[in-house]
């Protein structure tokens, strides 16, 4: 699996010195040159590192059109630093192609101030943008140039391209921790592609580097099946399901072929408040969280008291303000009403009992999987993976040395901090690695998302979606296609479920199909779990009422099928059979033989010319064009 653990080359003697760096684009010899910045001390680059106190230190590996960097850096003054280290390639002259995402380029404004990336806006964290993607592409006359990190040694980074000073850049914000943690270790590459092949063909080329990252170690594909039992579901077969979230009858979920995981949400710890219980779903005035949140101390202490494990978990785990105080939000939920603490889960904190051994590494865990796989119980179930309720900042210090990826900084204060995004990461790595050791696999639930680190260390994914929009009247909106598109891109061969939470009195059956010709697309499983999330007053879960899926089964029937054959088959980054996204619709290679054709109108059909083909949603031959309605898929066979 460690395939993207490069061996050192050579060593540069970096330390206070401005550093230039060789690569090698489309037999193009490029130069990169590495700075850092103090950022507390605010100025610009400092090419004086001796000034700066800080050391640099890389370690190079020649690949094939590429070049790795292996790069740490360290303080040399003793205080807790905040700084920022750069990579940038000097663009040369010429016309610059930005390859802006899987089906967009752009043509960046010369001289313009606007930093061309695919970002995710953290406001609280070092420089308040993350890339979301963990590659990006250039090309400049047609000689392409690309960056991409290695998600064994994640950082807070972002790729991006800046017209004025035409700098192709990887800038990453590090916090530096004296004693604790007083270096930053992270590793990324320069390489080539085909530079007509954009943005896929970049990716298509990062994936040769960490192939072990985009492969399926599940066989059978399928759709999810959340917190009910199919023996419960009369014909279940039908669903087309193969993973279920909860482990409640594994006996029976083999005997039916289904995955069974164990749940467990990292990075939380819903606390009840039995006052709470009667209380408005409102949250309350200020005033009132607070003595919530007092409340909420004074019992988590008093089970620390008792020594209950989760709490002594808590007393060791949780995150912890600029102010030393633990850090939680009043939560009314459909599933708790009290305390969500924020509580850091990486591996390494020490203690009695930590989140990390509460969670995963206990007896518990070794008697789920004691008997051989594929008996019982196949993996673990990460829900919220990405933490969309925590905060973004651990300011605990006696959690710093605990971490093995990089701190950051508080973008204000410049304090250094752990970031959740690298917590997730530590705690899904070691998850994969517990399970895989057992022939198991991980689960994950939310990613990638925001984040790119985690997907290579998850076997099997879902993210929960609504398309019914309660605020504009249960309006139809589809989640788009960009962050589906990067969903395939990112987790490469995989399978993945897309749930939907909704309204499902107001969810009809044209709207089911709609769903899953959308699904289609990208060779995801559709399914359904709760109104709970969506604000409907029915919280009632969709496979709990017969007639919403008797009503749909025949439609799970036709679509699963179709969609398991293309997940199993495998996305191809670059469609070579039939490419067709400038013609008014989408098209995704799967294997060697499969594509489906997408027509994104939600009120024209469009007409596109194909080869001859078998047509697997309608049954019918294709010859000569392709007819498709709006919101519809077509799934094309040439491998007769």
């Amino acid at each position: 699996m460690m395939s993207g653990e490069w061996c050192c080359l050579r060593v540069l003697s970096l330390m206070l010195q401005i550093v230039a760096a060789w690569s090698v684009c489309a037999g193009v010899q490029v130069q990169g040159r590495f700075s850092v910045r103090d950022r507390a001390a605010g100025g610009f680059w400092d090419s004086d590192f001796r000034r700066a106190g800080i050391a640099l230190e890389v370690k190079t590996e020649s690949l094939a059109g590429a070049v790795g960097y292996d790069v740490t850096v360290r303080d040399l003054t003793g205080r807790d630093r905040a700084v920022s280290m750069k990579y940038a390639i000097a663009v040369p002259p010429g016309k610059v192609t930005w390859f802006a995402h899987f089906r967009r380029t752009v043509t960046p404004e010369e001289g313009s101030k606007r930093e061309l990336g695919e970002y995710y806006h953290e406001g609280a964290v070092g420089g308040k943008f993350h890339s979301k993607l963990p590659i990006a592409a250039l090309a400049v006359d047609g000689v392409p140039y690309a960056i991409g990190v290695d998600n064994t040694l994640p950082g807070f980074y972002r790729i991006g391209y800046l017209p004025a000073t035409r700098e192709f850049k990887i800038e990453y914000d590090f916090g530096l921790a004296t004693p604790e943690k007083n270096e930053a270790h992270v590793r990324f590459l320069v390489f080539d592609f085909k530079a007509e092949d954009g943005l896929r063909g970049a990716l298509a080329r990062y994936r040769t580097f960490f192939p072990w990252a985009f492969e399926s170690r599940v066989k059978k594909h399928g759709a999810l099946l959340s917190f009910i039992n199919a023996s419960a579901i009369p014909n279940a077969a039908d669903f087309g399901f193969r993973f279920k979230e909860a482990d409640y009858e594994p006996e029976k979920d083999d005997a039916a072929d289904i995955l069974t995981f164990h749940y467990a949400e990292p990075c939380t710890w819903w606390m009840p408040i039995d006052e709470m219980k009667g209380e408005e779903s409102v949250v309350g005035g200020a005033e009132r969280q607070t003595q919530l949140m007092a409340l909420g101390c004074k019992l988590a202490a008093a089970h620390v008291a008792t020594n209950n494990p989760r709490a002594i978990a808590w007393r060791n785990c949780c995150f912890e303000g600029p102010d030393g105080k633990p850090i939680g939000t009043v939560e009314r939920t459909a599933w708790c009403n009290g305390i969500l603490w924020n509580i850091n889960s990486a591996p390494g904190i020490v203690g009695s009992f930590t989140d990390w051994k509460f969670k995963i590494d206990n007896a518990d865990f070794e008697a789920r999987y004691a008997r051989p796989f594929p008996q019982g119980v196949d993996g673990e179930f990460l829900d919220s993976t990405e933490m969309f309720k925590t905060a973004p900042l651990d300011f605990c210090r006696a959690h710093f040395a605990a971490m093995k990826t990089p701190l950051v900084f508080d973008a204000k204060t410049f304090r250094p901090a752990i970031y959740k995004g690298m917590i997730a990461h530590e705690y899904c790595r070691a998850v994969s690695e517990k399970v895989r050791a057992k022939g198991r696999f991980a689960m994950a639930n939310g990613t990638p998302n925001r984040w790119s680190w985690n997907a290579p260390f998850i076997d099997v994914f879902c993210w929960e979606c609504g398309w019914l929009d309660k605020k504009n009247g249960w309006a139809w909106k589809p989640t788009d296609d960009d962050k589906l598109l990067a969903f395939r891109a990112f987790i490469g061969d995989k399978p993945f479920s897309l749930e939907m939470n909704t309204d499902y009195d107001r969810l009809t059956h044209e709207m089911v199909e709609k769903f899953m010709q959308h699904c289609l697309l990208y060779g995801f499983a559709p399914t359904f779990f709760s109104a709970a999330s969506s604000g409907a007053k029915n919280k009632t879960r969709y496979f709990r009422r017969p007639d919403r899926y008797e009503r749909d089964r025949d439609l799970f029937k036709k679509y699963q099928p179709l969609v398991r054959l293309v997940s199993e088959a495998g996305w191809r980054p670059v469609n070579r059979l039939l490419p067709l996204d400038d013609q008014g619709v989408y098209s995704e290679q799967y294997g060697a033989r499969y594509v489906v054709v997408f027509n994104p109108s939600t009120s024209e059909s469009r007409t596109v010319k194909v080869r001859p083909a078998a047509e697997l949603v309608t049954g019918v031959r294709v010859e000569g064009t392709l007819t498709i309605p709006p919101e519809s898929s077509r799934l094309l066979d040439f491998g007769e």
